[in-house]
C-alpha cells in the first residue's frame, strides 16, 4: 500500500511538476505553475508531506517563496483544478495519522467535525445572484461559492484555518426563512453527529493563513474583519484579499487567538446598523489589548449599510480612512 507521502505527490503530480520525489525528505520541492507560467528555473514551492507538527507544518501544506503565498492541502488541490474526491481519500489518512499536541499556552479548542469536499460537487454552479449584484466569478471560483439548486440556497463552503471543510451555509434566492440556514440534516448520513461550532472559525482566513504562517508578512499587513460572506467577498474583490467573516457580531476567543496569530492589525469594518456598530465597539475594545485595532467610518449617504453596499471607490476610501479608537474619540469629541 502506497505511503501517504507517496499518494499526495501521486495526486499532485497531475498538475504539479516536482523537482525529486526523494522518500527521505519531508518538504518536497516542485516548480510553482502559479508564477512565470510554470517555466521557473529553480523550485520555490515546496509540498510538506510529513507528519503534522503544528499549524505551520500541517501534512500537504505548502509554500511558494517566490509568489510568497501558502497554502493547505486542499487549497492546493482547489487552486490545481484537481478533482475533490482526491482531497478526501488523502485527508482521511492524513487525519488517521494525525498527531495532536495540546498548547499548554491555549485555553481554547479549534477542533471541529469534516464534511467530504465531494458534498460541493452538487453545488458547483455559479450563482447568477451573485453575479448579477456585481461578483466575479473569479472572486466566486476564489471562494468556492456554488448554488443549491434543489434549496434554492446560495452555497457558502465553512472551512477551518487549515482549510478543511468543516461546513455549509446556504443563502436563500426565493425568500425562505431563515435566510441563511447552516447544513446539519443534510451531513446526518455522511457524518454521524454532525455539529458546527462556527465560533472556530474564521469564514476566508484560510486562504491566507498559511502564507501568514510561513512568511513574515503579517506586520505591514492588516487583516479586515466583516461580518458576512458578501461583504468579505466584496472587500476582497476590491484589492483587499487579507479578509474575514466573524459569520455575526460576536468574536469569539478562538476568533481571537486565531487573529492574533496572523496579523498585528487588523480592521474592523461591521455592517453600519445598530447591532454591527454596537458590536464594532465592543470587539474593539477587547482586541485593542493585543492588537492594533482600526476602526472604519462609513459614508454618510442612505444605503450605506455595509461593504458590499459601497462603491468600489467608497469602499477604499472607507478602509484608508480608518481610525484607532482613540484616534476616533478625538475626531468625534
Amino acid at each position: 500500500m502506497a505511503t501517504l507521502k507517496e499518494q499526495i505527490i501521486d495526486v499532485l503530480s497531475s498538475k504539479l511538476r516536482f523537482a525529486t520525489a526523494e522518500k527521505k525528505l519531508d518538504n518536497i520541492p516542485a516548480y510553482c505553475p502559479f508564477h512565470k507560467s510554470g517555466n521557473e528555473r529553480k523550485p520555490s514551492l515546496y509540498v510538506y508531506v510529513g507528519p503534522t507538527k503544528s499549524d505551520k507544518q500541517a501534512t500537504g501544506s505548502s509554500f511558494c517563496h517566490t509568489c510568497q503565498k501558502g497554502w493547505s492541502f486542499s487549497g492546493l488541490v482547489r487552486a490545481l483544478d484537481i478533482r475533490r474526491s482526491f482531497v478526501d481519500s488523502v485527508r482521511q489518512i492524513i487525519d488517521e495519522q494525525k498527531t495532536r499536541k495540546t498548547d499548554i499556552l491555549s485555553r481554547v479548542s479549534f477542533a471541529l467535525p469534516s464534511v467530504p469536499e465531494a458534498v460541493l460537487g452538487a453545488f458547483e454552479y455559479a450563482p447568477k445572484a451573485l453575479l448579477d449584484s456585481g461578483f466575479d466569478k473569479t472572486v466566486l471560483k476564489e471562494f468556492d461559492i456554488g448554488f443549491d439548486h434543489e434549496r434554492k440556497r446560495i452555497t457558502f463552503p465553512l472551512r477551518d484555518h487549515l482549510g478543511n471543510l468543516v461546513g455549509i451555509s446556504g443563502r436563500s434566492v426565493v425568500g425562505e426563512y431563515p435566510r441563511y440556514k447552516i447544513y446539519k440534516d443534510e451531513f446526518k448520513e455522511v457524518v454521524p453527529n454532525y455539529e458546527l461550532k462556527k465560533g472556530r472559525i474564521l469564514w476566508g482566513l484560510d486562504r491566507f493563513y498559511f502564507s501568514r504562517m510561513q512568511a513574515q508578512s503579517k506586520v505591514d499587513k492588516p487583516v479586515i474583519v466583516c461580518e458576512g460572506f458578501k461583504a468579505a467577498m466584496w472587500v476582497a474583490q476590491n484589492g483587499y484579499p487579507n479578509v474575514v467573516a466573524l459569520l455575526g457580531v460576536h468574536c469569539s476567543e478562538e476568533q481571537q487567538v486565531l487573529l492574533s496569530r496572523v496579523c498585528n492589525d487588523v480592521i474592523l469594518f461591521l455592517d453600519n446598523d445598530s447591532a454591527g456598530q454596537k458590536a464594532t465597539w465592543s470587539i474593539a475594545r477587547r482586541l485593542s489589548r493585543s492588537l492594533t485595532t482600526y476602526l472604519v467610518q462609513y459614508p454618510k449617504r442612505a444605503g450605506a449599510n455595509a461593504p458590499d453596499e459601497l462603491t468600489p471607490e467608497e469602499l477604499k476610501s472607507t478602509i484608508q480612512n480608518s481610525k484607532t479608537i482613540l484616534q476616533r474619540r478625538i475626531r468625534n469629541g
